[in-house]
C-alpha cells in the first residue's frame, strides 16, 4: 500500500471535490496508476487534515520536490540517491503500492 492510509469512497469523493479533481482521477492517484502533481499533493494533504501526506503520494521523489521536509520527525527516510530518475506525470509510481479494495 502506497499511502499507509485507508480512506472510504465517500472521503475520496469529498477530497476530490475539495481539490477540484475528478474522483476517478483521485482513485488512480491513490492506487498508484497515476502520479499527482506537487500542487495536488499539497492540496490533498491540507484537505485531508494530514491523513494523506505528500511523501506518501509521491514516495519516489518527494524529497526532491520538498527538500524542507527531509529530516522532519514524521517524514520517512528519503529514498535512494539524488541520481535516481524521477517518474513523470502519468507514470505509475510503483506497481501494486495501493490495493483497489483499500482505496475503492
Amino acid at each position: 500500500m502506497m499511502c499507509g492510509m485507508k480512506i472510504t469512497t465517500a472521503e475520496r469523493g469529498a477530497l476530490a471535490g475539495a481539490c477540484e479533481v475528478n474522483d476517478q482521477y483521485l482513485y488512480q492517484v491513490l492506487s498508484g496508476r497515476r502520479i499527482a502533481s506537487p500542487e495536488l499533493c499539497v492540496a490533498l494533504e491540507r484537505a485531508s487534515g494530514g491523513k494523506l501526506m505528500r511523501w506518501d503520494l509521491r514516495p519516489l521523489d518527494w524529497h526532491r520536490i520538498w527538500p524542507e521536509l527531509v529530516g522532519r520527525v514524521d517524514a520517512p527516510a528519503a529514498p535512494g540517491s539524488s541520481t535516481d530518475s524521477a517518474p513523470t506525470e502519468g507514470q505509475m509510481s510503483r506497481p501494486g503500492d495501493l490495493t483497489d479494495e483499500l482505496c475503492a
